[in-house]
């Protein structure tokens, strides 16, 4: 009977974690869209059913618009969507190519043209850039940039230095824990909010941010500079959200491989052969449905290796005899030599 009422605290435990998890990812990885559905005279629209259809996974989510004829869709993931309108006596309106980012609100607004149901009115067009739904000030660094921007050392925080109002990145080399840090808009750089997939993933004995996946598992990540949320809440600087990859209806996969050699490298002034370096940075990347239209994976993996030669500087402290002119404890060839002289 014990073992059984610990096994069933031990479910409960484990249920109550995934439910505050996956509400905390909720919230700080998906965005918005909104709007309002009107007829040609520009009298509002009420109970006409709006839907927001995620074009890579076929999720769908469905509302009703209110009496002032706006609605909703409150938490969506971030990707791309198509947006649909229709009420009985009205042509079905369409809205295609809406991009939802993460920590974003996207207003789109729909026209109802009397007509047949069956009769639909297809745009094709992304939301507008302006967020009027909210105060907060930021950037995204979306899938497009992460993948064609020039990134030495794989490090995404390093894209971070583009951004407007960013003054400083840190980003240590591959291999070193010692963090991430960023200053922006005059804000320290120990007091930067890093997020992973909604979950914090600062470090916590440097405050700095701890490493984010490797560049082909990113979507996106946002920094927002300032007036952000209390859901971000505990540092006063700014907020770096990194949402990883999904899986889609569709099977995608990729190989890849950076190359770092001394071949290839130039000789330092101050040595007399180059410094021997072989590094390789490696990894695949794997994604697509379990259950078409319910149920994705994703993989990624990389792999990083480094053979080097250290430059070591062979200097020494002189001695007090040194210091006085007196060099017969060095070897002969060792010797300093007057040039005048001989």
């Amino acid at each position: 009977m014990k073992q059984r009422n610990c096994m069933v605290r031990f479910v409960l435990s484990i249920a109550v974690l995934l439910a505050v998890v996956a509400n905390a990812h909720a919230q700080a990885v998906s965005g918005t869209v909104f709007g309002n559905i009107s007829d040609p005279s520009g009298g509002v629209v009420a109970d006409a059913t709006v839907r927001a259809i995620n074009t890579e996974t076929a999720e769908t989510r469905s509302t009703l618009t209110d009496a002032q004829g706006a609605y909703l869709f409150p938490v969506l993931p971030a990707g791309r969507y198509r947006v649909e309108a229709e009420l009985s006596g009205f042509k079905k309106v369409v809205r295609d190519g809406v991009g939802v980012g993460v920590n974003q609100n996207a207003r789109v607004d729909l026209v109802l043209e009397v007509g047949s149901v069956t009769q639909e009115v297809y745009v094709r067009e992304d939301a507008p850039l302006v967020d009027t739904r909210q105060v907060q000030l930021g950037s995204t660094m979306d899938r497009k940039r992460v993948e064609d921007l020039p990134l030495n050392g794989r490090n995404v925080y390093s894209l971070v230095s583009i951004l407007p109002g960013v003054a400083r990145v840190t980003t240590p080399t591959v291999g070193d824990n010692s963090g991430n840090f960023v200053s922006a808009n005059g804000s320290r750089t120990r007091q930067a909010n890093f997020l992973l997939d909604g979950g914090f993933n600062n470090n916590l004995f440097r405050n700095g941010g701890n490493q984010a996946p490797n560049p082909d598992a990113v979507g996106e990540f946002r920094l927002i500079t300032s007036n952000f949320d209390a859901e971000f809440g505990r540092l006063s600087g700014v907020v770096i959200n990194v949402v990883t990859r999904s899986g889609t209806n569709q099977f995608h996969g990729a190989l890849f491989e950076f190359l770092r050699n001394n071949h290839l490298n130039a000789r330092n002034f101050f040595q007399p052969s180059v410094t021997p370096l072989h590094q390789n940075q490696f990894g695949a990347t794997t994604g697509g449905p379990i259950i078409r239209n319910k149920t994705f994976f994703f993989a990624s993996y990389q792999g990083f290796r480094n053979r080097t030669a250290a430059f070591v500087n062979s200097g020494i402290t002189p001695t007090e005899g040194q210091r006085g002119g007196d060099f017969s404890s060095f070897a002969a060839n060792q010797r300093p030599v007057d040039p005048s002289t001989g």
